[in-house]
């Protein structure tokens, strides 16, 4: 498979065996965005679900195990934040990465909330980056996590 992502071949490898069968849900209004991580992710070995409301996201996460949200700040419905901090109400071990159109537009209190707020120009590279120290971070009791405990360098 060709890589999407601008990468050494080791550095590739290395991703691909961290984010192996990790189970993602992408929260977008936009289906380019949620087309374009779906193919990113799923390059790298993720299970990827996407959901383009609040609504949809939280029945998918009741469903399915999931190991990772990562949420736009802009959906339409409720914003990206109350998405983020409904999910993390009601799954409050789940990491929540929120994506924002500029740092340090989140309230202080969403920001502490979620396990990262990257802003939405991320290069991919360093989106599976965020991923990967997200769920290294991550209580290995989570009932989803099956991600293995290795650092990528």
């Amino acid at each position: 498979m060709t890589n999407p992502v601008s990468l050494y071949e080791s550095e590739t490898d290395e991703l691909r065996a961290m984010l192996q069968g990790c189970k993602v849900l992408c929260v977008s209004d936009s289906g380019t965005v949620l087309a374009r991580r779906r193919m990113i992710l799923e390059a790298f070995g993720c299970r990827v679900q996407c959901a383009t409301d609040g609504s949809m996201a939280m029945a998918m996460v009741r469903k399915n195990p999931t190991d990772l949200v990562l949420v736009d700040q802009r959906t339409p419905g409720e914003n990206g934040e109350l998405i983020a901090l409904n999910l993390k109400m009601t799954h409050p071990r789940l990491p929540v990465v929120l994506v924002v159109e500029r740092l340090g537009s989140v309230p202080a209190s969403i920001a502490q909330m979620a396990a990262r707020t990257l802003q939405r120009n991320i290069s991919s590279r360093d989106l599976l980056h965020h991923m990967v120290a997200v769920l290294e971070e991550t209580p290995s009791d989570h009932p989803a996590q099956n991600v293995p405990r290795q650092s990528v360098a």
